[in-house]
């Protein structure tokens, strides 16, 4: 089994001027039963709050620890900017299935609630694939940050040929966002952007937002090609960009990623 270790994140952090202040080093945090949670760079596992001097990091469950299975998912949690933790908390999808609704590459959020200053009354937003056919399912929900409260939606925006979300990240209050490739099992045919929205009481919403279908060379083998893609909001949430890395026609004759 392997230990996650968060090694000196804070200190080339973007997220925070007050978490720079206090790199100590590195960290060992909870376990996981592998670490492929963490294969894909953009999936975003780990949400800062300064307000509420709050840092999560979310990742795999360690079955041999903990038991249930490695696509269950745990998170660990620090209320004192980054210095002490509280590890392996969880599971935030209990009623998962392994072979069929496990997760992996799990992205997290917090949402704190307007004018709330306890971190026990904000809750973590999480969103994963699932290892359905095709990666053609996802899994989302929050938890209290008091232990409470936990939701498991499965496919809860109805979408079809979905494969791995990645990026989850906040845009105006209560909303979030993810982007994510549309699949059919056999060929990529573009990309889909994913709204989540808090419900006003105990959960975050997910749909499509939007579909992105760039102009895919083929020439190549006759197949779509693409490698990374991601989200990203200003400090405002009210505008953001979609970005992605593949061969469209404006490319070059040689192949060549754009």
């Amino acid at each position: 089994m392997k230990t996650i270790v968060l090694a000196s994140f804070f200190c080339f952090s973007t997220f925070s001027y007050n978490f720079s202040q206090i790199c100590t080093g590195i960290d060992s945090l909870g376990r996981a039963a592998n670490m492929y949670s963490i294969g894909i760079v953009e999936s975003n596992t780990i949400a800062v709050n300064n307000d509420l001097n709050t840092v999560l990091f979310v990742h795999r469950n360690d079955d041999a620890l903990f038991g249930g299975h490695s696509g269950q998912l745990r998170y660990d949690i620090s209320t004192d900017n980054g210095v002490n933790w509280t590890k392996n908390i969880g599971p935030l999808n209990p009623n998962s299935v392994n072979g069929t609704n496990a997760a992996r590459y799990p992205n997290v959020a917090i949402h704190n609630p307007a004018g709330n200053t306890i971190p026990n009354n904000a809750y973590l937003s999480y969103l994963a694939p699932t290892v359905a056919a095709t990666w053609s399912a996802h899994v989302s929900g929050v938890r209290k940050l008091n232990g409470t409260g936990n939701t498991e939606n499965y496919n809860q925006a109805n979408l079809t040929y979905s494969y791995i979300p990645r990026s989850m990240c906040k845009g105006a209050p209560g909303t979030y966002w993810a982007i994510d490739a549309v699949y059919t099992g056999a060929a990529f045919t573009g990309y889909r952007i994913l709204k989540g929205v808090w419900n006003g009481t105990n959960d975050v919403i997910w749909s499509q937002n939007a579909q992105l279908t760039p102009p895919f060379s083929t020439a190549f083998d006759g197949q779509n090609h693409i490698s990374s893609f991601a989200i990203g909001f200003d400090p405002s949430g009210q505008k953001g960009w979609a970005c992605m890395i593949t061969h469209i026609n404006q490319g070059t004759s040689s192949y060549s990623f754009y």
